[in-house]
């Protein structure tokens, strides 16, 4: 489990909606019991809305990223066989038996949260305190609140014991690395965005004409040159523009003289202009020479700005699957042009090689994304083995929907 910041800046965020009042019953107090325990539905009103929503739609997006495109009513929606409101529901459930599975192991292996997660958990008291009405209307006490808070700690402190630095279960240097070559991309992304299908085949050829130069150049040296390019083009359009002005300027004030028999008078004028013009140019020309970025300047900042490490799967949202075949595919520094999930954003896509800095930096990530289904059996079976019973009728009450209502 990755540490979370605030709980309810974090609920209310993701959401960005607005909420029903949510009053609590005797009948739908707890979300469900178990040997020695209850959980109090505010507990299952927070899993449903952030950990269980989260990860179904997070399934969604690595399968079908556009099924939730420009939907109103997200939970009526079916994925798999089952709506969507379902499928939270179900991962909610499964949230709690892992929030027992945590408590209990937590204390069995007699385990200590560090001083920076008792220091969260100050905060969130406080955090409850300043927005206690704001929260309440979640159907979410304080009681609910600090013991989901609580919860979300032990996990990343039980994640720690059997995951981290020599941890029981962790894997061996060479898995990481493995897992990381075969789940993730280092990519080099330029895109060419279009507004319509006119423009469409235009915006392909000269994506088209880019990933040439790409071939001839390199990716940031291809991106550079067409900076350039453009500058320059842009540069000569202004300068032709001035030009024209300025003659025309040049024109109306010898017209102007003329009428008026000062004929030298508007030779010096002209000759006035035209100088102060050179001395514009001139200074303008010294600013962009104390300004221009050097080669290797402009390719370092196209590279930061361009290139990312990705997990393949959470490329879906943004690629088609034959495109990101067609981009697994590819040899290294080869760019492939790929269509959008959109349709409207072609991408030139070129594979790069990662070092052994780049797998340090996301090592925790690849931690994570090998081990947090291992560890969420470890915390399930804890849970079932306390033996659950589910209050169908606190959460059929609480179900996202009802809790969640449509912004108007």
């Amino acid at each position: 489990m990755k540490n979370k910041g605030t709980v309810l800046a974090s609920l209310v965020l993701s959401l960005g909606v607005i909420f029903s009042s949510c009053q609590i019953s005797n009948s739908t107090q707890y979300a469900a019991t178990y040997s020695g325990g209850t959980i109090p539905t505010g507990v299952y009103v927070l899993y449903s809305l952030q950990e269980a929503r989260a990860k179904v739609f997070e399934e969604i997006s690595q399968t079908d990223p556009e099924l939730l495109q420009n939907s109103e009513d997200i939970y009526s929606i079916n994925f798999n066989g089952k709506l969507i409101e379902d499928l939270i529901v179900e991962r909610a459930k499964t949230e709690m038996q892992m929030h027992v599975g945590a408590d209990k192991l937590f204390e069995e292996l007699k385990l200590n949260l560090k001083d920076e997660q008792k220091n969260f958990l100050k905060q969130e008291e406080n955090v409850y305190k300043e927005n206690e009405e704001a929260i309440k209307a979640f159907g979410i006490g304080k009681e609910s609140y600090m013991s989901y808070a609580e919860n979300i700690q032990k996990r990343q402190a039980l994640f720690d014991y059997y995951y981290g630095e020599n941890g029981k279960n962790r894997p061996k240097e060479e898995q990481l690395k493995k897992h990381f070559d075969d789940n993730y991309f280092k990519l080099s992304i330029r895109p060419f965005r279009y507004s319509s299908e006119e423009d469409k085949e235009k915006t392909k050829e000269k994506a088209q004409k880019f990933l040439d130069s790409v071939r001839d150049n390199g990716f940031e040296e291809a991106w550079r040159l067409e900076e350039k390019e453009e500058k320059a083009k842009a540069l000569e359009e202004e300068r032709k523009a001035k030009e024209k002005e300025e003659k025309e300027a040049t024109k109306k004030e010898a017209e102007k003289t003329a009428e008026e028999n000062k004929v030298g008078d508007a030779e010096e004028s002209r000759e006035s202009i035209e100088d102060k013009s050179s001395k514009v140019d001139a200074d303008e020309k010294s600013k962009e020479v104390e300004k221009e970025e050097t080669p290797e300047e402009a390719r370092d900042r196209i590279k930061n700005s361009s290139t990312i490490i990705r997990k393949k799967s959470m490329l879906k949202g943004a690629f088609k699957q034959k495109e990101i075949d067609k981009i697994d595919s590819a040899d290294i520094e080869t760019p492939v042009l790929i269509d959008s999930v959109s349709n409207k954003v072609w991408f030139v896509v070129v594979k790069q090689k990662t070092d052994e800095q780049e797998f340090e930096n996301i090592k925790v990530n690849i931690l994570h994304d090998m081990c947090e289904s291992p560890f969420e059996k470890i915390l399930t079976a804890k849970g079932k083995a306390m033996n659950i019973n589910f209050n169908e009728t606190a959460i059929s009450e609480f179900s996202p929907s009802r809790v969640q209502k449509k912004k108007k």
